[in-house]
């Protein structure tokens, strides 16, 4: 199992993304924060030579806000694993259980586990290995 502690908080997907006639684009708050994360797993990487996973995976994400402020937990989610992509595992398509869960203080960070649990599907549409 993966232990990491990310020192940011996400902005929510209503902050981290835009919808527009031609599409949808990342905002800079959101380019922000992934650049953020990223630049942790890179440095965290070296003690990581397993990265990028490539089985299914299991994550469990705990989210401490810094306030009392309510939020809606899962539009956090959406831009954290999008962060974590291609750095900690290739793909997020990967995730098969996901928990996501509020932590009370007063330090904003993230708290991330993730575990593989399986093989990768060898052929498109292939559910070997899978729990």
């Amino acid at each position: 199992m993966i232990r990491i502690t990310i020192n940011d908080i996400p902005p929510s997907v209503n902050h981290a993304y835009r919808h527009t006639r031609q599409g949808c684009f990342m905002t800079s708050r959101g380019k922000r924060f992934q650049e953020n994360v990223r630049k942790q797993l890179r440095l965290m990487r070296v003690d990581h030579p397993e990265w990028p996973l490539k089985g299914r995976i299991r994550m469990d994400v705990s989210i401490c806000f810094g306030d009392r402020r309510v939020r809606d937990l899962d539009n956090y989610s959406k831009i954290t694993n999008d962060s974590l992509e291609g750095n900690m595992f290739v793909n997020d398509s990967q995730i098969d259980d996901l928990r996501i869960r509020r932590v009370l203080g007063t330090e904003k960070r993230i708290k991330i586990e993730v575990e593989e649990i399986g093989e990768t599907p060898t052929k498109k549409g292939e559910d070997k290995g899978r729990r």
